[in-house]
């Protein structure tokens, strides 16, 4: 989705970025899992053994078993690196991520967290958790699968939120359950 592409990445010219860092050879290992993320409110999100992330039977975005993230037509979105590091188009870091947790660009803080019941919890500002909804299907290894949809969809919907806004630093209060 090229949308998802440019929202998620602030790019200086046409959505023409190049590709992240080691694009090519791939990062961390992922398993590719069935999972769905009921969320509070609105449609389930659901990924498939073959990586796709949709909502609703849109794709919004895909990723693979060597840490790559990329849109419908292919296009690098991202890839996450051996270190946890997700790197984006045009060497931009965007966070980082463990196996049940992740950290936004702006903070070496986790904003949110996938409890071993599946239970997405996000954090704001203050350390406080938001439930965020449930992930079923998160088992093992699969879980970092889930953490990195989570961020993903969590930081795209952040930078739609403060479009026209600094990127950086942002403050993360308790709206946060209605930005995904």
């Amino acid at each position: 989705m090229r949308l998802l592409s440019c929202c998620l990445l602030p790019v200086a010219v046409a959505c023409t970025p190049t590709p992240p860092p080691f694009w090519a050879q791939g990062g961390a290992p992922l398993d590719l899992i069935d999972a769905v993320w009921e969320r509070n409110s609105g449609e389930p999100v659901t990924v498939s053994t073959d990586g796709r992330v949709e909502r609703d039977g849109d794709l919004l975005f895909q990723f693979d078993a060597a840490g790559r993230v990329f849109d419908e037509d292919n296009e690098p979105i991202a890839v996450l690196g051996p270190d946890g590091h997700l790197v984006g188009t045009g060497d931009e870091y965007l966070g980082r991520i463990g196996l049940r947790n992740a950290s936004p660009p702006w903070s070496r803080v986790a904003w949110l967290r996938v409890a071993d019941d599946g239970a997405l919890m996000l954090f704001n500002d203050d350390g406080r958790p938001v439930f965020g909804g449930e992930w079923r299907g998160c088992k093992a290894h699969g879980v970092r699968s889930c953490t990195l949809v989570s961020h993903v969809l969590l930081l795209d919907a952040v930078k739609r939120e403060l479009s026209g806004a600094p990127y950086y630093p942002v403050t993360f209060g308790v709206g946060v359950g209605v930005w995904y």
